[in-house]
């Protein structure tokens, strides 16, 4: 079963993602829990996830595809047939409201299978015979389409949403927006968590009372066991007890709801769990293994056989840390730090995949031989088979073949190494039903405004005093696409950017920028990039940093504002780490008497394991748990003056566990009211801005849910009047029952599509009358379709250019340094209805 896409039920199928939740499959039907992409498929990462005996991809592009036994309708296919030993298609998912859907996270179970679409909806398909499709009284014994989708319980009577899924051996949990917990399915051992082990339920349970009232942030269903970890790092474990997989200690008995939490070796806190047929892994802060359960054969990986009711110390990894992990049946596996996968336990059919032998290991020893020397991000385990996800979205499996599991067209014996990867059809987007048409689909970024952009304005006369920051209204310096259009057609439709090239972007004496501007205020955009990444900008004299401008997911359309420092010619270079279209805007620059003081990116934090900062300090530091405050050093490092007041930096959010915010302020002051990064569950995303430091020059970064979070700095001010960054405050905020700092502007209502909304900036707070810029950050909230948004000074016509970037449903944020009208406001064009918020962080 595969839960997260990856752990098992049943026999234990489990999938493990690096650096993420691990799903796993137990044999009897399993699954580990699978994290939902953000509701829009640019979000997807690719996964597979393993069940009994059949296996399921997730694309990109939102598809499923499956392959391997069919005698239950578990491959969707529309029938139940013969094994199919290769995918031929992909899965036909149901339409809500009469639009179609895409996937965003699969399950596999010992004979069924299940999705969450595109809506936060969850369907499945295959075997029902104990209700684990969650169809309730209507469903049959089999179901060999994709199901309508399943009734989850509301929450305060609003309707709730998956965001991570896991399929146990014959029963199907989920984790809802909300951080709770619903089961459905078998209840044979108490596995679903409702109190009682002796009635199977076809409907979702009412939400499951987790210990202290705390969230989930994972759930796995092994065989007739559940385990979750909590938002504070905790386990919790229910179901069958006979091999102590539990991890409750002594005792045996069915547990029948989350009750008490596992006692983790040296109080460490879990990030991911994958449940296996009667045994049970976590991944822990660090990067460390703890397992619990039976251990028949060496699955543990403690080196001793026979069954252990409680954690008792980690895995000997040597000198490596785990990504992600699985459990199944009587194997487990691990993803390691740099891509590689290790596997010990039971090999009867070559599912460790060390090749001819068939010999049980007792303990992590060697690692698997990866077609091409590929790395892995996840991996997903059957009770007999096991399948790599690879960095470049293929995918690899090995182990028994019997069913055609492997997907690699076999004659049905087993394999006991990878030796090639899974044709996928070249046909990546499922053809869903007819449906109502839709309205035109929106172009990836902003179309140009009804009215032609006004010529761009000279730029803003220099102060009197120190010079900081001048601005001017938005211009677009680089669309690679045929047929749009830059603010002087220089460097318009120049093609498709390809993987690893550097772009030459020439800033001089264009949209207003003069010659001997230092650096550029820049909006970079990637517009439906090949595979996941990130860009790079830099000076173009410079070598390229190890640093991210912008973090983006296969086929997303996303932005990011940063202050780039330009080479003596005038230019910043761009590093497309995948194939993409690119747009670059500018909304200002720093002249050269500037007392802004900008620099090649660097990296002054990185909690991932053996990654680097620019210093050695704030590195390997572990997984940000949720509702943490983590100090920053800034000053004193990488070249930053010490007696800098501010800084410009790039925060970027790592694989969060589920939906939240990030808020940055500086260290000492009160955490306020206000956002500076928004991301969905297991989303990675950076925004950029200009943030005030401490008077030891730290900021401190609230991380609202578990994250790996990176900061790379760009640049400082001095203490100076010239730029003046504050304390974040809300100046804007369209819902009802949430207000500003001074509650002007709050409530107002979602903003029509099409909508131009004014918003004062100057003369509210410490914001003085006379100010010529606002430091931003804004944010679009759950927007009806695809599109954009665009933010200028009142007094000019709406440019060709985008402060930010959406899909339909996402909630996003971006940064930017917006000119003010004479009269100290802003201008926000909302191109689809949405709720709208914005934030001010400084102004000039």
């Amino acid at each position: 079963m595969s839960r997260r896409t990856r752990h098992h039920p049943g026999v234990l199928f489990t999938t493990v993602l690096a650096g993420a939740l691990i799903a796993t499959w137990t044999l009897i039907g399993g699954s580990a829990s699978t994290p939902a992409a953000a509701t829009n498929t640019s979000d997807v990462t690719p996964a597979v996830a393993a069940g009994g005996n059949h296996t399921c991809a997730l694309t990109a592009a939102g598809a499923v595809m499956c392959w391997g036994s069919d005698e239950f309708g578990q491959l969707g296919n529309g029938a139940a047939t013969e094994n199919v030993s290769a995918p031929t298609g992909p899965v036909v998912l149901p339409q809500v409201d009469g639009a179609p859907t895409t996937a965003t996270a699969i399950a596999a179970g010992e004979s069924h299978t299940c999705a969450i679409l595109s809506t936060g909806d969850v369907s499945c398909w295959g075997q029902n015979d104990v209700g684990q499709l969650g169809l309730g009284a209507s469903g049959g014994d089999t179901e060999s389409s994709p199901a309508g989708p399943v009734l989850l319980p509301s929450a305060a009577g609003d309707s709730t949403t998956a965001t991570a899924i896991s399929a146990g051996s014959s029963h199907t949990c989920v984790i809802l927006n909300t951080g709770a917990i619903t089961c459905w399915g078998s209840d044979s051992s108490g596995q679903l968590g409702n109190g009682d082990d002796n009635e199977n339920d076809p409907s979702p349970s009412v939400p499951l009372t987790l210990p202290d009232d705390r969230a989930a942030i994972d759930v796995s269903g092994g065989r007739e066991h559940t385990c979750a970890v909590l938002d504070n790092g905790d386990v919790t474990c229910w179901g069958a007890d006979a091999d102590g997989q539990l991890g409750n200690g002594p005792g045996g008995a069915n547990v029948t709801a989350p009750s008490g939490v596992v006692t983790l070796p040296d109080g460490a806190a879990a990030l991911e769990i994958s449940a296996g047929t009667a045994h049970t892994c976590a991944r822990l802060n660090g990067g460390a293994l703890t397992c619990w359960g039976a251990d028949f054969f060496g699955q543990l990986g403690n080196g001793a056989l026979g069954p252990t009711d409680a954690p008792s110390g980690t895995i000997d990894l040597g000198t490596n840390t785990a990504l992600g992990v699985a459990a199944s049946a009587g194997h487990t596996c691990a993803v390691l730090n740099g891509g590689a996968v290790t596997c010990w336990g039971d090999d009867s059919f070559g599912q460790l995949g060390n090749g001819p032998g068939n010999r049980d290991i007792v303990v992590p020893t060697g690692t698997v031989a990866l077609p091409g020397g590929a790395s892995a991000t996840s991996v997903a385990l059957g009770p007999a088979h096991s399948c790599a996800q690879l960095a470049d979205g293929d995918i690899t499996c090995w182990g028994s073949d019997g069913s055609g599991q492997l997907g690699i067209d076999g004659d049905g014996t087993d394999v006991a190494a990878p030796v090639d990867v899974v044709a996928l059809p070249a046909t990546v987007h499922p053809a869903p039903s007819p449906s109502p048409s839709p309205p035109p689909p929106p172009s990836p970024s902003p179309s140009p405004p009804p009215s032609p952009p006004a010529p761009a304005p000279a730029p803003a006369p220099a102060p009197t005093d120190d010079v900081g920051i001048v601005t001017v209204a938005p211009g677009r310096l680089i669309e690679t696409r045929s047929g749009l259009s830059t603010v002087d057609d220089q460097q318009n439709g120049i093609g498709r950017r390809a993987a690893r090239q550097v772009t030459t972007v020439n800033v001089w004496n264009r949209a207003g920028v003069p010659t001997g501007a230092t650096a550029a205020l820049v909006n970079i955009g990637a517009v439906n990039p090949a595979l996941q990444g990130f860009i790079t900008a830099y000076p173009c004299d410079a070598d390229q940093p190890d640093a991210s401008t912008l973090n983006y997911a296969a086929g997303q359309t996303i932005s990011n504002g940063a202050a780039i420092a330009l080479s003596p010619t005038g230019t910043l270079c761009v590093y497309t780490h995948r194939a993409m279209d690119l747009i670059v805007d500018v909304t200002g620059y720093t002249p050269a008497d500037s007392v802004v003081d900008t620099n090649t990116p660097v990296r002054l934090l990185e909690t991932r394991q053996g990654l680097t900062t620019i210093d050695g300090e704030s590195e390997g530091i572990g997984q940000r748990q949720a509702r943490q405050v983590t100090a920053v050093q800034v000053t004193g490092r990488a070249g930053i003056d010490p007696t800098a007041t501010a800084a410009i930096l790039n925060i970027a959010a790592i694989n969060p566990v589920l939906q939240g915010f990030i808020t940055v302020f500086p260290c000492g002051a009160d955490r306020p009211e206000a956002s500076t990064l928004n991301y969905a569950a297991r989303q990675t995303i950076a925004n950029g801005g200009i943030f005030a430091l401490s008077s030891s020059g730290t900021i401190c970064i609230y991380t609202h849910r578990a994250m790996d979070l990176v900061v790379d700095v760009t640049g400082s001010i001095p203490d100076t009047d010239a730029v003046n960054p504050i304390n974040p405050a809300r100046f804007l905020e369209t819902r009802q029952g949430l207000t500003t700092f001074d509650g002007q502007s709050k409530g107002i209502g979602q903003r029509a599509a099409r909508q131009v909304t004014t918003l004062q900036i100057a003369g509210r707070g410490t914001i003085p009358n006379d100010a010529t810029s606002a430091i931003l950050n804004i944010a679009t909230i759950n927007p009806a379709l695809q599109g954009f948004i665009t933010t200028y000074p009142c007094d000019v016509r709406q440019p060709d250019a985008s402060t930010l970037n959406y899909a339909a449903g996402q909630t996003i944020a971006n940064n930017a340094v917006i000119a003010l009208s004479p009269t100290g406001t802003i201008c926000i064009y909302t191109h689809r209805q949405m709720d709208l918020i914005v934030d001010i962080t400084g102004w000039t």
